[in-house]
């Protein structure tokens, strides 16, 4: 068995993240007009629709189950899908929950039983005028399927699952791995409090990649996982995850969404009274 053995089960299985389920129709919390207690004001971040043309190619070279390891080589198919220009990715300021923005993925060509994907989290923001300091964005928390993850002693590897009864789910443990960056795909980062995880490059993780996918001023998350339907591992999956920008105070966040050329209002410093 693997993930997908159709073309059809691609579109129904994987990218029901799209349309079917809360990820799909997560609410990005953005702090623009103000917080109370670091709770900001709610925006839909709008998420896109599949396309009909979702299909699959084989991938130009060989990825590796771990591109930084030593496990054996393993070719990777690339899942394709027709971009969705109306798709916008959302500004984060203090605390949010968000889903995110498939922009990648891979399944291992053994049966297609290993998927790795990338999901766009949120824009990287500048520089704090309170401090002078650039605004630092992490991942605190991470959700599958309405499941808080905990994460091993390597920062990166699920453990388990917790359901909202607090109810430990261990068929998690070992299928999944996330890796977050933080601003391009030379800038890993750790999630929540932990203290190790992921030291690699993006495009020495993610099969087919290069040099070239640089993911500047992005924050990002890869995600590999390996086909499980014991434990539920089928497709895509529900995924939510806690962010939070060190930029949270309400002038910083103003000033920066209203001068910012790549996804604010580029109004000229000079027309600010400050």
């Amino acid at each position: 068995m693997s993930f997908i053995a159709t073309l059809g089960k691609i579109a129904k299985k994987t990218y029901t993240y799209f349309t079917e389920n809360e990820t799909g129709k997560s609410i990005a919390n953005v702090a623009i007009l103000g917080y109370i207690n670091r709770k900001t004001s709610q925006s839909i971040a709008k998420q896109s629709d599949p396309q009909p043309g979702t299909r699959i190619t084989q991938g130009t070279g060989a990825g590796t189950e771990n591109r930084v390891g030593t496990g054996p080589e393993i070719n990777y198919y690339t899942v394709q899908f027709d971009p969705d220009t109306n798709s916008r990715i959302p500004v984060v300021y203090g605390d949010a929950f968000i889903g995110g923005k498939v922009i990648d993925a891979r399944l291992s060509a053994d049966k297609c039983k290993t998927m790795w994907f990338c999901l766009a989290l949120s824009e990287q923001t500048g520089i704090q005028l309170s401090d002078s300091s650039a605004s630092e964005i992490t991942v605190k928390e991470c959700y599958y399927n309405n499941q808080k993850l905990v994460f091993g002693s390597d920062g990166i590897t699920v453990v388990r699952g917790v359901t909202p009864e607090g109810e430990n789910n261990e068929l998690l443990n070992g299928q999944i791995s996330v890796y977050p960056f933080s601003g391009d795909s030379e800038t890993p980062t750790f999630i929540g409090t932990k203290t190790v995880g992921n030291s690699a490059n993006a495009y020495d993780l993610f099969p087919e990649w290069d040099t070239t996918k640089q993911m500047n001023d992005l924050v990002f998350v890869l995600i590999k996982m390996d086909y499980y339907p014991v434990g539920d591992i089928r497709g895509l999956g529900n995924w939510t995850f806690r962010v939070e920008n060190t930029m949270d105070k309400p002038g910083d966040c103003l000033y920066d969404y209203m001068t910012n050329d790549r996804y604010g209002g580029s109004i000229p410093v000079e027309e600010i009274d400050a």
